[in-house]
């Protein structure tokens, strides 16, 4: 880091920018780089609690992102966003309607010189999403379950209404890109008296998720969850499974007591509700 950027961002100033009190805020880790160039400074939070970097790690295993234009839908202080654009050489487009965490976005990709980072503030509704400009993959990282609430109110007065119409919000997304990174959250607008499955379970996730791709004219490559909260690894499911299967590349798992658990199981409260959120790689058919 040179002298003008130590000049230019302070860690007190970082974490400042970082640490927006509004509902989305102290959220996302800092990505890797930000904490090795800042003497290893942390966010405050706990990163048990939904593993950024475990989920960043799987990715890189399924996805080479250099070269690639990215949109992310709700990019927050820009986890995702930031270390693609900084580290694995893509061209982001980092969409985030909070103006804290859009002011995080914006400080360190100039703090950085991140030319191919560019930072927006339109939401991506469902009258809007057919807009984004054309990529190669969207981050939709846990953000459709809050249509409602934070957006898109007229379209789902309840959690009912969110199937309908998440197959909507896809099926224009599709028209966008050719390929998708998605997860989404078991409770309508984050709330836990409005579940959107009676448990949380990552096999009833997908049986609730797969129609919703179908209309939408999306096929799930490769799912993946993390099955402990203090082992880093993922453990990979057959999407189209008729019953709960581990795909090949994780049998091996299979014996792992937590991995046991989500096959034996379909309620898994020992572990964060984050953690059940099945991580899913797809393409446009």
């Amino acid at each position: 880091m040179t002298d003008a950027h130590a000049r230019s961002l302070s860690q007190d100033s970082l974490l400042a920018l970082w640490h927006s009190a509004g509902k989305h805020g102290v959220y996302q880790q800092l990505p890797q780089f930000l904490s090795d160039d800042f003497g290893g400074i942390q966010a405050p939070i706990d990163e048990r609690w939904r593993g950024d970097r475990s989920r960043l790690a799987y990715l890189r295993t399924c996805v080479d992102f250099n070269g690639l234009r990215i949109v992310d839908i709700g990019a927050n202080t820009g986890f995702f966003s930031l270390t693609l654009a900084h580290d694995d050489g893509a061209s982001v487009t980092a969409v985030e309607p909070d103006p804290a965490n859009r002011d995080f976005l914006k400080a360190v990709g100039q703090h950085y010189g991140l030319q191919h980072l560019s930072v927006s503030d339109a939401p991506v509704t469902l009258d809007t999403v057919g807009n984004l400009p054309q990529s190669d993959l969207v981050l939709l990282l846990n953000v459709l379950h809050h249509a409602g609430d934070d957006f898109d109110r007229a379209y789902v007065p309840e959690a009912a209404a969110l199937q309908g119409y998440m197959a909507d919000y896809l099926g224009r997304l599709a028209k966008t890109t050719r390929a998708m990174i998605f997860q989404l959250g078991y409770n309508w607008c984050g709330n836990k008296a409005t579940p959107i499955l009676p448990v949380r379970h990552p096999f009833d996730m997908l049986d609730y998720l797969r129609p919703i791709f179908d209309l939408a004219g999306w096929h799930m490559d490769r799912v993946a969850v993390r099955f402990d909260t203090d082992d880093r690894r993922m453990v990979e499911l057959e999407p189209y499974a008729g019953q709960p299967t581990l795909a090949p590349g994780s049998a091996a798992l299979a014996e792992v007591p937590g991995v046991r658990a989500l096959l034996e199981t379909r309620h898994l409260p020992e572990i964060s509700e984050f953690y059940a959120r099945p991580l899913i790689i797809c393409s446009v058919r």
